[in-house]
């Protein structure tokens, strides 16, 4: 009887220290471990790896460990081979937890370079221990060491950065025989101009012009910023001598009395009405809210304050002509006396492009697709098809279905605007004039996708939400989302699962129940308003702090990562919960908070703005949290299984692309649906998240997750009786979709020619 060919699965790991130093390549790893498989009768069916991850990375960390482990569930894989032990592991607690899964499974693994080294022997075992024992101090060494070689080059002045982070009127170079920073001849008069300037005149703006138009140079406000508050320019670095200065310690204290004296601060409760909304029309950028101006009726004492927009690559950087300053009274007026108006030319418009799409259109039917790539999946779980049949079949309906959804002559679903033409129909000035200012702005962007200006700022055509006829609601703030579900205006919901333990704990007769968990960490980010490289939580205390809905998730995290720290919210800082947290980010830009908490794009874009600088992750500090979930009511996953089966495994497909492919191509493929945002920067938001791990790598969620989450609920004082979590949640979906979907585009990823999983 001939032997059995084993299934091999590779797992090859590199950091990027030994990659550059030792050269321990992922392609030598994979090259030795193929030729050793193939001498022993195994078949490869997968290779994983771990790239730039060191071993000190955390378990949850090493994606290409959770994907070789979910296969290993799916009974893929009979043995693991890798090239050393400390390839695989260096910390004992992280070796067995992966190992009790490998026993239930009754997978074993090879080292290829270490066949002494077993799990069968008891003199194995030991060496194994040891090994690992010496692998994790290793690292452990490694790290102080490190540590210990930075402290001590910053100390006596060595450079430890590339020129990417050398700050303006620097550069590197050798003095008696040591990298380190000197002042950069090409712009060192600059510099010296700048501080003379500024101290002189004491105005950023006017600072700001001045470089600009002395020199010539695109002199950003982020670049003026960090002059005025970087210690370098005094000649130190973490309070050591470090490189030439340009101030002295009294010039550079006299600096930082001017920018602190001269920071305007917005006054309380301006709210503008139309951020993001608008933009310059001579060169794109988005309008942003400048100046407010009062003025009192004489009879009546009554103030009425003027808000205004203006293009900041005009007024600020001076590289755009349009010097025009937008009225928000203007535009407000415009809008209330001539919505139906413009409603009707937008609608004509849409009518118009879609009868275009019409006479071009081909005969292609994606949901004709779908259903036979479902009768597909059916047929190959009764076993009536075989594996290779059902994957180049699947594979052919994928790239059609692909084709059909991007052609851009088929025509667009229909669009629902019917709430809106009620409302329309009625008087909603008078609802508009009750509504607060908060609730204007929201009304304002419930229904206003872009509004389109002519050259002279008046407006040329606005651009009205696409409300489509399914059902599914995204989330502004979960209670809101759950109202909708609950209500039977949505049928799935996407928000907290918070919001479903309250609704629980409230006695709802049909309340909702999380069958599919999306994200695994806060999303959300602490910007300053300078850079701080040596952040540290204490640095909030008696700060000023923009946080987030009490009793939401965002602002739950927040509080729960102060008293993991040891600070009390209540007590050791200022937290303002009176802003929503899609408004956060245009009030920090106005008021005097020290600190605010931001979800993305805003984090990035008031680091692109130079209005604040990102200082920790709440995602990173918080650990893995349970953070959003897709949620339905009782009745509805009893009435329509195979729906949310048919969404749960969409959702997992989509999963599985983000594991498949880097930030780079996954930004490429959602660019389309940020159009006012350039591929960097969503190249910069996708790495931000990928880099944390937020996605999970199945929608499953488990007990665990629920308990934690229950645990901050409890921490925050908001959850006062524990609800059971067999009643919240259902893997039901989840498990089918991980199975049944994900096995098979995993399978069809792990053999392209080139591995994304790299």
């Amino acid at each position: 009887m001939p032997e059995k060919i084993l299934r091999c699965a590779i797992y090859i790991r590199v950091s990027t220290f030994e990659q550059s130093v030792h050269g321990k390549s992922l392609q030598a790893q994979k090259e030795y471990l193929e030729h050793y498989a193939k001498e022993h009768n195994m078949s490869v069916v997968g290779v994983y790896a771990d790239e730039g991850k060191t071993a000190r990375k955390e378990l949850k960390k090493r994606k290409a460990i959770h994907a070789l482990i979910e296969d290993v569930k799916q009974e893929k894989i009979d043995v693991i081979l890798f090239w050393r032990l400390d390839r695989w592991f260096r910390s004992l607690a992280d070796f067995y937890k992966v190992q009790d899964v490998l026993d239930e499974y009754g997978v074993r693994w090879i080292s290829a370079s270490e066949p002494g080294i077993n799990m069968e022997t008891r003199d194995g075992r030991l060496q194994l221990n040891v090994v690992l024992s010496f692998g994790q101090n290793e690292v452990d060494t490694t790290s102080e060491r490190i540590k210990f070689v930075n402290e001590a080059s910053i100390k006596n002045g060595r450079l430890i950065f590339g020129e990417a982070n050398m700050p303006f009127g620097y550069k590197s170079g050798v003095v008696d025989g040591k990298k380190c920073m000197i002042k950069d001849p090409e712009t060192e008069r600059m510099v010296i101009d700048f501080f003379r300037h500024y101290k002189k005149h004491q105005g950023k703006q006017d600072a700001l012009k001045y470089m600009q138009r002395t020199y010539g140079i695109y002199f950003s406000y982020g670049m003026l910023k960090t002059m005025l508050s970087s210690e370098f320019y005094k000649g130190t670095y973490r309070g050591y001598p470090y490189c030439p200065a340009y101030l002295t310690e009294k010039e550079w204290n006299e600096i930082q009395e001017i920018s602190i004296r001269n920071v305007k601060r917005a006054p309380s409760g301006r709210v503008y009405l139309f951020t993001s909304l608008m933009r310059c029309p001579s060169c794109g950028q988005k309008l942003v809210g400048t100046g407010c101006s009062s003025i009192s009726n004489r009879k009546t004492g009554k103030k009425r304050t003027y808000c205004y927009y203006r293009c900041n690559k005009a007024l600020a950087d001076h590289l755009c002509p349009n010097r025009h300053r937008v009225s928000q009274n203007l535009i407000e007026q415009y809008l209330l006396e001539n919505l139906s108006t413009e409603y009707q030319k937008y609608k004509i418009r849409s009518n118009k492009i879609n009868e275009e799409k019409k006479k071009v259109r081909k005969a292609k039917n994606p949901a004709q697709l779908s259903k036979e790539m479902e009768r597909l999946n059916l047929l190959f779980q009764k076993g009536r098809i075989s594996f290779d049949y059902y994957d180049e079949e699947y594979q052919r309906l994928e790239e059609e279905l692909a084709f059909a959804a991007s052609d851009p002559s088929l025509e667009e679903p229909k669009r629902n605007y019917s709430e809106l033409e009620k409302l329309l129909q009625t008087d909603f000035k008078e609802m508009y004039d009750s509504l607060s200012l908060e609730n204007r702005r929201a009304f304002w962007r419930s229904i206003i996708k872009q509004i389109h200006l002519n050259d002279d700022c008046t407006i040329k055509e606005v651009d009205f939400c696409k409300i489509f006829c399914t059902k599914y609601i995204s989330p502004f703030g979960a209670d809101k989302t759950m109202t909708a579900v609950l209500s039977g205006e949505a049928d799935i919901g996407f928000m907290g699962s918070e919001a479903s333990i309250y609704t629980y704990n409230e006695g709802a007769n049909d309340y909702v129940v999380n069958f599919a968990q999306l994200t695994q960490r806060a999303g959300n980010f602490l910007v300053a308003r300078e850079e701080m490289p040596d952040f540290s939580w204490d640095d909030l205390k008696g700060k000023k702090v923009l946080g987030g809905r009490k009793g939401g998730m965002p602002e739950m995290v927040f509080e729960y990562i102060l008293r993991q720290n040891g600070i009390d919210p209540a007590k050791d800082l200022e937290i303002n919960q009176n802003i929503d947290f899609g408004s956060t980010a245009a009030a920090f830009s106005e008021d005097d908070s020290d600190f605010t908490v931001e979800f993305e794009p805003h984090a990035t874009s008031l680091e692109t703005g130079g209005k604040g600088h990102v200082v920790a992750s709440l995602g990173t500090d918080s650990g893995y949290v349970p953070y959003t979930a897709f949620c339905a009511k009782q009745s509805y996953l009893k009435k329509n299984p195979e729906t949310i089966q048919k969404f749960t495994n969409a959702l997992q497909k989509g999963m599985n692309f983000v594991r498949a492919h880097s930030p780079k191509e996954i930004a490429e493929v959602i660019a389309p649906q940020f159009k006012e945002t350039d591929l960097d920067t969503i190249t910069a938001i996708v790495t931000r998240y990928y880099d944390q791990d937020t996605w999970k790598n199945n929608l499953v969620f488990e007990e665990e997750s629920f308990e934690l989450l229950q645990d901050i609920l409890e921490d925050s004082g908001e959850l006062k009786t524990r609800v059971p979590y067999k009643d919240l949640v259902t893997t039901t979906f989840a498990e089918k979709a991980k199975k049944f979907l994900g096995y098979f585009i995993l399978y069809f990823f792990e053999n392209m020619p080139q591995n994304h999983f790299l």
